[in-house]
């Protein structure tokens, strides 16, 4: 894979994450008819959890450093979320290998 591939790659994927972020909290507004604050900003502390997670290495797991993102997250909304997705992307270039094509 080509780093211009890697780069499209890491937009798309972090592009697709802003538009997920959009897409829930829309949904819950149409449907409960407002955005609880606390339910959303718990929703999005799990996800950036686990995408913090997911990020690190398999052997290097930092659970210090996706505690404090989850509080960005619930702080902050979904805003984190698109920033996570973009390092998930970039670690996910790292560490699969290099397809030719």
């Amino acid at each position: 894979m080509t780093d211009a591939m890697n780069g499209r790659t890491t937009v798309v994927i972090a592009l697709a994450a802003f538009g997920i972020v959009v897409a829930v909290e829309a949904g819950l507004a149409l449907t409960v008819g407002y955005v609880s604050v606390l339910a959303a900003g718990v929703v999005w502390a799990l996800v950036a959890l686990g995408l913090s997670l997911y990020a690190d290495p398999a052997g290097e797991r930092r659970p210090g450093h996706a505690a404090l993102w989850a509080v960005a997250a619930f702080l902050l909304g979904g805003l984190p979320i698109v920033v996570l997705a973009w390092r998930v992307a970039h670690a996910r270039g790292r560490y699969e290998p290099n397809v030719s094509r």
